[in-house]
């Protein structure tokens, strides 16, 4: 089942790994 938490947490892994550099708040 794919949940909304998972799916925003593969999101800010995405932008981490796209900019290691940005600050990415997880709210959560």
């Amino acid at each position: 089942m794919y949940s909304i938490k998972d799916a925003m947490e593969n999101g800010f892994a995405s932008v981490k790994n796209n900019a290691p550099d940005a600050s990415v708040e997880d709210n959560s």
